[in-house]
């Protein structure tokens, strides 16, 4: 590739407008349609601004700086920034490039702090910036418009779908709450056991059986390869209070709650007491309708005024057995089961496109930032 890349420091290509920002506390802000923006995106919406220019943002603390985290964002109109992010007036690169360099890079090293972080102003405007002539920056953010665009697109599918997925559950229950066939049930009377994971840290291997946590079934699938391992002895003797098996669900009731997973596998494996096991009466109800019942908004606004407020969230056993769950009989439970599958293998396409698109991004970042690729 050719030589005619050039290194600044990002304070040699930008104008630094940190002292124009204000912090406005939530209850002195005015409503209005104007966007009140913070570390990682808009937080509120104000009745007045401070900028009307396009600006770069990065996050100053309370942000993601590691590679491919989208901590620098653009912002244009008017605008109000408070101090959790750093405000940049762009002026000898292309904003557009500058904001997908800076999105690509690590900036972790330049941050102090342990806790929550912080990217000082003078850390950031002394981070290293590798810049190609002004055209090659544009042809490189233009690929890279195109390509957030279509993520873009994929998100609003996918997020109209999961909208469009909690209203037909919606709208089924409501239908059932005024049929007769229909019945509201208490959970545990629906089911043969619910039960929660070991309370103490097992002792982790290389290899051995799976143990499972809340980040462990968070996916569409399960990634073997990233979870952690116990040993098959101690597993045995885990299983003896809580024995996962092949149509049982899991969910989450500590920190995060809400998150459902039908276990749909043979594989052995235990989990730990942030998940909670239910496995359902099969005589009386489908796992495959129970998941959808668990992971709807109907469960989930059960589940949040039920939790425990402390420095985590936290659901008791005693509390999920009291659910209230509707419960037609099971061919009506086949029926809204095929129907919210549709929904759900929309989702899972349009879910596989997004890591694809992202995966070929980060690809050519990769390439193009460390010059492994020549863009002409």
């Amino acid at each position: 590739m050719t030589n005619n890349w050039q290194q600044s420091k990002l304070g040699e290509l930008v104008e630094n407008l940190d002292n124009l920002r204000v912090p406005v506390t939530r209850s002195k802000r005015i409503k209005g349609t104007i966007p009140y923006y913070g570390a990682t995106g808009i937080v509120d919406y104000v009745d007045d601004y401070i900028f009307d220019e396009k600006l770069l943002l990065v996050g100053e603390d309370g942000a993601d700086w590691s590679a491919y985290a989208n901590t620098a964002y653009i912002i244009e109109g008017k605008s109000w920034v408070n101090n959790h992010a750093h405000v940049l007036r762009v002026t000898n690169a292309d904003i557009d490039f500058l904001k997908e360099y800076l999105n690509y890079a690590d900036l972790r090293q330049y941050t102090s702090g342990t806790t929550r972080g912080k990217l000082n102003k003078s850390d950031l405007m002394g981070i290293p910036v590798n810049l190609p002539p002004q055209d090659i920056q544009v042809k490189v953010s233009t690929y890279f418009r195109i390509l957030n665009k279509q993520i873009s697109i994929t998100d609003e599918i996918i997020k109209n779908n999961e909208v469009l997925k909690q209203g037909i559950i919606s709208d089924l229950f409501d239908k059932g709450k005024n049929n007769p066939a229909w019945k509201i049930v208490k959970l545990n009377t629906i089911t043969s056991k619910i039960t929660d994971g070991t309370h103490r840290t097992p002792k982790y291997t290389e290899t051995g059986v799976p143990f499972l946590r809340i980040n462990d079934i968070q996916d569409p699938e399960i990634n073997w390869g990233t979870t952690k391992y116990i040993s098959p002895e101690e597993h045995a003797e885990l299983i003896k209070r809580c024995h996962p098996e092949k149509g049982d669900i899991l969910l989450s009731k500590n920190g995060t709650i809400g998150i459902t997973k039908i276990v749909n596998w043979d594989r052995e494996f235990s989990i730990f007491v942030s998940l909670c096991l239910i496995k359902p009466d099969h005589n009386q109800v489908l796992s495959d309708y129970m998941g959808i019942v668990l992971g709807s908004d109907y469960l989930i606004n059960q589940a949040t005024k039920r939790s425990k407020q402390g420095t985590v969230t936290n659901l008791h056993l005693e509390e999920i057995r009291d659910f209230d769950v509707p419960l037609p009989d099971i061919s009506e439970q086949e029926k809204i089961v095929a129907t919210v599958s549709a929904v759900n293998a929309k989702l899972f396409s349009e879910r596989r496109t997004k890591e694809k698109l992202t995966a070929l991004k980060n690809g050519l970042m990769h390439d193009i930032f460390n010059r492994k690729v020549e863009v002409n």
